[in-house]
């Protein structure tokens, strides 16, 4: 097992870390071998996105659904989100992209290692 994957796994089991500091370490490791991680967002970063999708009068009904989602995951400050899927998705599909809250530590690490395929 690689040495990341231990120390994530280390830190994501520790009280002594918080979830930013583990998003911190992956981001280290990301510039230190050339890669990054795809499709995590803060709440604000999520936020400027939606309110760029309705000054644009993009579909503001999926503005309004990712609006919607936030409001239900007030305590969430990170998440994994595919904004291309959401910009591109047809409602007629019936059918909303992901857009997942991310609470945990080790939700984060075990989604790092799946996107980075670190296992």
């Amino acid at each position: 097992m690689q040495q990341i994957v231990m120390d994530l796994k280390k830190m994501s089991s520790s009280n002594q870390y918080g979830l930013f500091e583990v998003l911190e370490k992956i981001n280290d490791y990301c510039l230190k071998v050339g890669t990054e991680l795809k499709n995590f967002y803060t709440r604000d970063e999520i936020v400027d996105r939606c309110t760029q999708m309705m000054r644009n009068n993009d579909d503001i009904y999926k503005a309004n659904t990712l609006a919607f989602f936030l409001n239900q995951n007030k305590e969430t400050n990170l998440f994994f989100c595919d904004f291309e899927k959401w910009e591109n998705y047809d409602i007629q599909e019936g059918y909303v992209p992901l857009c997942l809250p991310i609470n945990d530590k080790s939700q984060l690490v075990d989604i790092t290692i799946n996107q980075l395929h670190l296992n």
